[in-house]
């Protein structure tokens, strides 16, 4: 019989990945891409040679804004989407801010897009001070840490 075969459960990187489609028609990706939605990005350009629907966490965020503004125009809370994104910046300089700002701010009554924004203003902040911070160290010295 021709009956597509797909595995479910424990795939956490691109390349346990890429060993079980040597097996299977398809895997399925739960968990992983729930905690460390970047993950998503790199499944298009590794898995199928082709270009990642956005370039970066930063522009799916964007891609995201106008949904957001439609739910919260129907009166949808904010909490009720920004609690999917929680893991969106993990192991980013300032995903424990953005984590942060959006557990205390998107539950409050009227919390708009500009909570999120807000939000990934934190992160982006904290990339650019974690890079000034390693741009004026020596070439040897150890990387600084990433909160």
């Amino acid at each position: 019989p021709d009956v597509p075969i797909a595995i479910n459960g424990g795939l956490t990187r691109i390349a346990e990945m890429q060993e079980q489609l040597q097996f299977v028609d398809g895997v399925m990706i739960g968990r992983a891409a729930y905690h460390d939605p970047a993950l998503l990005l790199e499944i298009d350009p590794q898995l199928f040679g082709q270009s990642a629907p956005v370039a970066n966490l930063f522009d799916a965020v964007d891609a995201l804004l106008p949904y957001v503004e439609r739910e919260l125009a129907k009166g949808e809370r904010l909490s009720a989407m920004t609690r999917h994104l929680l893991g969106l910046f993990a192991g980013m300089p300032g995903a424990r801010s953005f984590r942060r700002r959006l557990a205390l701010e998107a539950v409050k009554p009227g919390a708009g897009v500009e909570t999120l924004l807000g939000a990934v203003n934190d992160v982006r902040t904290a990339i650019a001070r974690f890079a000034e911070a390693e741009a004026g160290k020596p070439a040897n010295a150890e990387p600084a840490e990433i909160a």
